[in-house]
């Protein structure tokens, strides 16, 4: 069965936030990545499931890099592919990181 390992790693800054943490508490910014990670790897593996379980098709061109990487294994599944990728175990690590705060302020808070 193949395993593919698929890592994603992306920057931005962080522009605004509706929630109340103090940007400028130790941890408020790894706070906010560990979240973004955990969301948008629970976000790839429900896709993933969806396109092996209702499309059975690999939209992602896996087959196409299993080929070219590992042929022995490949050709196992070469006239059924479809039924290769929808087995295939699949492995996702997301790494978020926030450079930077567009703010200059903490949110703005409405006293009642």
């Amino acid at each position: 069965m193949p395993n593919f390992y698929i890592k994603i790693k992306t920057e931005g800054i962080l522009d605004g936030t509706e929630c109340l943490t103090k940007l400028g508490n130790e941890g408020a910014f790894e706070s906010f990545e560990l979240s973004i990670n955990k969301t948008m790897e629970k976000e790839i593996k429900e896709f993933i499931k969806k396109t092996k379980e209702e499309f059975n098709a690999d939209i992602f061109g896996l087959g196409d890099l299993l080929r070219e990487q590992d042929y022995k294994n490949f050709k196992k599944y070469k006239d059924t592919w479809d039924d290769g990728y929808a087995k295939a175990k699949m492995h996702v690590d997301f790494n978020s990181e926030i450079k930077r705060s567009g703010l200059r302020k903490e949110r703005y808070i409405e006293n009642k």
